[in-house]
């Protein structure tokens, strides 16, 4: 690859001791970067600059959050000695402090590429945040957008929706990776009630958390013997605690909170089966640490991850996002329990095949980094 610096920018201090997807997948690709002796740094925006307490191979410089406008005067200065042969990989999107950098270099001719992580990806419309959103895109985002040297989208769907904004040979469609974890899934079918695992933020519209409980209802009125626990936190939480009690399923629920590392993993393992019902997507990466945890999976289309795991048979592609065809391929996962071990030891394979690190870094590297 061509002598260059890689930058990573990120709302926060790529932990990946936290609930937060974007901060978990920029630590893992610049500590591959890095491993691959690509030179590559990692700068961090937050609020506390001391917090920074995790493991990491590669330099990690955090720079205070500001009032709104304003750049903290060092991360100023350090974007001003850049050299001509760095490349800015921006995170995420929707945030000030990117704008106010992409404006400095832009006038010192260096170039960035964004990975939105699906933040544009929303299927609902005509509300406040979403107009919001709208007016912030027009007057602030469209200038990164625009200037950019190329998106890395995590799906198809997400190109699409891209190659509306800009042409469609800046977009490249490269998905999340995941580490191969020690700890995983050895045990099968040893639980009396079928047990089934949700774990990610607690959005509901997003997540299609709505329609998971009420196909748990419809189950229940089936007479199975089911539970489901639900791992991660969110704003919404009381909200979905609340539609539990009212449709008198808060008895086959248990709600954890937020769990990290191996503890988050011992709790998913403990289950039979690992469920997304997600409306829109990028490459959720709780799926993909299931799948590295020998977990069977039941997904929804809009994962993006259908292909994979038709072709692995490593668990069911839900048919709709309807309450019937969920409770009905969960249904069928409970009646084909014989399939569940083989189809847990396919989604290992699965994610270790087509998701490890190093093959998703050495393909960003490849096909964004050295081509721009």
């Amino acid at each position: 690859m061509k002598n260059i610096k890689i930058i990573h920018f990120v709302k926060g201090r790529a932990d990946p001791n936290t609930s937060n997807g974007v901060n978990i997948v920029i630590h893992n690709l610049a500590s591959e970067q890095k491993k691959l002796n690509i030179d590559t740094e990692v700068w961090g925006i937050t609020k506390n600059i001391h917090l920074n307490k995790h493991r990491h191979n590669y330099p990690l410089s955090l720079f205070k959050q500001k009032i709104i406008f304003k750049l903290d005067f060092n991360l100023i200065k350090r974007i001003n000695n850049l050299k001509e042969n760095t490349i800015v990989h921006f995170h995420s999107g929707f945030i000030i402090e990117f704008y106010l950098i992409a404006k400095i270099l832009k006038k010192r001719g260096i170039k960035w590429i964004i990975t939105p992580h699906s933040l544009f990806y929303s299927k609902k419309k005509n509300t406040f945040k979403q107009m919001l959103k709208f007016f912030y895109k027009f007057f602030f985002e469209d200038f990164i957008i625009k200037n950019t040297s190329a998106i890395h989208a995590l799906s198809e769907e997400e190109s699409k929706l891209w190659s509306r904004e800009i042409k469609k040979n800046k977009i490249y469609i490269i998905p999340n990776g995941v580490r191969k974890s020690l700890l995983f899934k050895k045990k099968y079918l040893k639980n009396k009630i079928f047990s089934i695992c949700y774990c990610g933020r607690i959005a509901i519209f997003q997540k299609g958390l709505d329609l998971l409980l009420l196909a748990i209802n419809e189950l229940k009125k089936k007479n199975y013997r089911i539970y489901l626990n639900i791992i991660g936190d969110g704003h919404q939480k009381s909200k979905l605690e609340k539609m539990a009690y009212n449709l008198k399923i808060d008895d086959m629920i248990t709600f954890h909170g937020n769990k990290i590392g191996n503890n988050k993993k011992k709790l998913i393992v403990k289950n039979d089966i690992f469920i997304h019902t997600s409306r829109f997507e990028g490459i959720p990466m709780a799926v993909l640490e299931a799948a590295s945890l020998g977990m069977p999976l039941v997904i929804s289309k809009n994962t993006n991850l259908s292909k994979f795991i038709i072709k692995a048979n490593s668990g069911y592609v839900i048919k709709s996002l309807q309450i019937k065809h969920i409770s009905e391929t969960i249904e069928k996962i409970i009646k084909n329990r014989n399939k569940i071990k083989k189809m847990g030891i396919n989604s290992r394979m699965m994610a270790i095949g087509n998701f490890s690190w190093k093959k998703i870094t050495i393909t960003l590297n490849k096909k964004i980094y050295s081509q721009i």
